[in-house]
């Protein structure tokens, strides 16, 4: 068991660590204007009077211990969100322990919940599937590993959970519709847990160096339509200047755009391209090997050498960060995740957010990368055997972590304690409620995803050339994974 006073400490640093997200406005929010419609669940809870309700059976089950494994990395952030055993005063604790409350009294259950190291998760899982045991009813495994317990075959298809109604806002539909595989659904995204929301890809960006260089309304371009990435790195160009005078740019200087290498996948799928998609058989296939998607990606990478606006974290030196950068209002974007926030939180320059810029107004949707590495996915072992208490109490669960704690995460945590400007908080609902599930970046097929996010670093300029030396590995390695989906299929029928 994991130790629970970590657990409050890590609770509570997650939540002062979006302090400082947001930065002071003046101006209020349009009256009209272009903005997407969201396509994913949504974030924020809702009146009583409005309140959805799960449509479930009125059953007991005796005292039923219903166990959750978590993923964990010693150093790392994490949101414990599972289970509380006690209110402390810690807004999300306190309101983690009164939704495992609310459903352990409603059907005489108990919620616990083990957070194991991510590598041990994936071992447990697989071992004791094939063993027959059940340590646990529910995994939350990093998704990074996840893709492992699929194509190890020890995942149980979601759908064949009884009373779960994957439409409800409570379940993420872009998860559902992009992760199944062959018309099973072997993980999902939902609001039972908060770590996928800090993994979110957003766009920081520095208020002075706006209001200083008469960049202009940056949430009016949102709002407008006009939030594209031509306009990002023409904004970005406006502002980037050799401060120091000695005719060389590099971090002393000020920049339009400070990114790492994920600045790859996070403006690829802000622009609407995907490594993989998927057939009219609901299996995957190579979705970049098309003309949109090669001249996106091309584009994208490009700009990592074009330092007339862009400056790769690589070439600082000397102890700076873009953290430091941002407080030294050097730079006008910062591409990132919205977990950051913790490393923000001492700085004091004002800052605001955006979401990752649409490839052209022509495109429908914006998109929001989740990070693989620092977020969690639901999944349930092949073995599982109670799958009525197990339907019931995730359908349960998720629908009441919508309206107790996804608020105190989202409404009270970013919106009324810490946000400073309420386009901030139009912007954070386009941000979450537009995530990608990219297959591609999920099972890594042929490690393109990996070789086009080093393309930097490994000075990988031309990308048609990459991808032509990759796509077969990709294609061999989506073949294998269709021989698995379709043995589990027809070993399940």
């Amino acid at each position: 068991m994991y130790d629970r006073p970590l657990r409050i400490l890590s609770a509570l640093l997650a939540a002062v660590a979006l302090a400082g997200l947001f930065a002071c406005s003046d101006s209020g929010r349009p009256k009209s204007g272009s903005v997407t419609e969201p396509s994913g669940s949504t974030q924020t809870g809702g009146d009583e009077e409005t309140r959805i309700y799960p449509d479930l059976p009125d059953k007991k089950f005796d005292g039923y211990n219903f166990r959750m494994a978590h993923w964990e990395i010693d150093g790392w952030t994490i949101i414990y969100d599972l289970d509380a055993d006690e209110e402390t005063g810690d807004i999300i604790n306190d309101s983690v322990y009164k939704r495992n409350l609310a459903i352990e009294e409603k059907y005489n259950v108990e919620i616990t919940a083990d957070y194991i190291n991510h590598a041990e998760l994936i071992n447990t899982c697989v071992k004791t599937v094939r063993a027959g045991d059940l340590p646990y009813d529910v995994y939350f495994p990093r998704t990074y590993e996840s893709t492992q317990l699929v194509q190890q075959s020890v995942l149980l298809d979601l759908h064949t959970l009884p009373y779960i109604d994957w439409d409800k806002p409570w379940w993420d539909s872009q998860s559902v519709a992009e992760l199944s595989l062959g018309g099973m659904l072997p993980m999902v995204e939902g609001d039972i847990t908060l770590m996928d929301k800090s993994a979110t890809a957003c766009i920081f960006y520095n208020k002075k160096v706006q209001t200083d260089n008469a960049v202009g309304d940056l949430y009016q371009l949102v709002y407008n339509n006009e939030w594209t990435l031509d306009k990002m790195i023409s904004l970005g160009r406006s502002v980037t200047a050799d401060l120091n005078g000695d005719s060389v740019l590099d971090g002393n200087d000020r920049w339009g755009v400070v990114a790492y290498d994920d600045w790859t996948y996070i403006m690829l799928h802000g622009s609407g391209g995907r490594y993989a998609s998927k057939d009219e058989d609901d299996y995957p296939i190579i979705a970049f090997d098309n003309e949109r998607t090669l001249t996106v990606a091309q584009k994208i990478l490009d700009c990592m050498w074009d330092e007339t606006f862009f400056l790769h974290t690589n070439k600082l030196k000397d102890g700076q960060t873009p953290i430091t950068m941002m407080a030294a209002d050097q730079m006008l974007f910062y591409v990132e995740r919205i977990v950051v926030t913790e490393r923000l939180r001492a700085v004091e320059s004002d800052f605001g957010i955006l979401p990752a810029p649409k490839f052209d107004a022509n495109q429908k949707n914006y998109g929001h990368s989740v990070s693989i590495h620092t977020s969690g996915i639901l999944t349930v072992p092949l073995n599982a055997v109670e799958t009525e208490i197990t339907g019931i109490l995730l359908e349960a669960l998720a629908a009441e972590s919508k309206y107790v704690v996804i608020p105190s995460y989202y409404d009270i945590v970013l919106k009324d304690k810490y946000t400073r400007d309420a386009e901030s908080v139009d912007m954070l609902d386009i941000i979450l409620q537009n995530r990608v599930y990219d297959l591609g970046e999920f099972y890594q097929f042929g490690r393109f995803n990996e070789l086009y996010l080093r393309a930097y670093p490994n000075n990988k300029r031309d990308l048609v050339s990459l991808f032509t030396q990759n796509s077969k590995k990709m294609q061999t390695e989506i073949d294998r994974l269709i021989k698995t989906i379709e043995k589990q299929k027809e070993a399940a029928a």
